[in-house]
């Protein structure tokens, strides 16, 4: 059978069995009264269909992060809990063989965290780097070992202070972190973090365009993507290559501009831009970029609900 029909049965198979194969978006801001939602979209790889599965978030939530162990479980790290605005130091969990969630035994050291940038190192551990604590923003990061889902912070820090940044990662080598709002301004720095040691320093290349509110994903082993973003509202996607750092503006564009999405990406074949908000109002449009040209552009399928900041993360278990 050839790879790509191969990796297709092993997607259908697992599709119908639990998450194996599948992006997930949870949580995301709509206004009104409640002002954030509950809910988990759950996109199959195997179609590109997507649609709302019965597990929920435990809060409602918004300007949360997610992150996977990949064949095992995504996390929902902090966020904005709707009504009082509590910010949050809880970690919701989906198990990908079920999609059953519930609430991780570990937590955020930090007082209350909500628009970090994450990303995980499959098999080992998810980080939770900058963000908005209650007053201000964050050089911290903390990580979460998948052994235990013990949590804290580490002493490595982010290069500068900064929210509404976003992360993604080269699983097994070390994680970045783009963009972001470190004040009034916005930022093209990336930091970069050996997974070897947790050292985390800013590399020379940096984003084509300062933004903040971009979402970022990877193809494992060859490079980092990172679309979107405001000031002004963006449609660009730069990309990294883990071979080297380089950094550069792609191309192809999403289909629209569109700040505070969330991405999931399937490593070798696609990454997935889902949410946020465009010049129209909340999004429930999907781009797909596809990783052997990265041409771009949005599927049929939408989100169950037009939404902002939702987190998302990836079950793709390297396949």
């Amino acid at each position: 059978m050839p790879l790509g029909a191969a990796k297709a049965a092993l997607l259908g198979a697992a599709g119908s069995a639990g998450g194996l194969g599948a992006g997930y978006w949870a949580g995301g801001y709509i206004g009104g009264t409640p002002n954030s939602i509950k809910q988990i979209s759950k996109l199959l790889y195997v179609d590109d269909s997507c649609a709302a599965i019965t597990p929920v978030l435990t809060y409602t939530n918004y300007e949360l992060g997610g992150y996977a162990n990949a064949g095992v479980s995504g996390y929902w790290v902090g966020g904005r809990q709707d009504g009082s605005g509590t910010l949050l130091t809880l970690i919701n969990k989906t198990d990908f063989d079920d999609d059953s969630t519930s609430t991780a035994s570990g937590s955020l050291d930090d007082a209350c965290r909500f628009f970090g940038g994450l990303f995980a190192n499959s098999g080992t551990a998810g980080y939770s780097c900058g963000g908005s604590p209650s007053g201000g923003r964050t050089d911290a990061i903390e990580k979460l070992l998948f052994a235990d889902d013990s949590c804290g912070a580490i002493t490595p820090v982010l290069s500068q202070t900064t929210r509404a940044g976003a992360g993604c990662a080269n699983s097994g080598t070390a994680g970045y972190v783009a963009g972001g709002n470190p004040d009034t301004s916005y930022t093209t720095v990336i930091n970069k973090t050996a997974f070897s040691d947790d050292s985390t320093a800013a590399i020379v290349p940096t984003l084509s365009v300062a933004r903040w509110g971009l979402f970022g994903c990877a193809n494992s082993g060859t490079a980092g993507y990172w679309a979107g973003g405001a000031a002004p509202l963006s449609d660009v996607i730069d990309k990294t290559a883990f071979s080297d750092d380089s950094t550069a503006a792609i191309t192809p564009t999403l289909a629209a501009a569109v700040r505070t999405g969330g991405a999931a990406g399937l490593t070798g074949t696609a990454a997935y831009w889902g949410g946020g908000s465009d010049a129209v109002g909340y999004s429930a449009e999907i781009d797909k970029t596809d990783f052997s040209d990265d041409s771009t552009a949005a599927i049929t399928a939408d989100l169950a609900t037009a939404n902002s900041a939702p987190a998302a993360c990836s079950n793709d278990a390297g396949l």
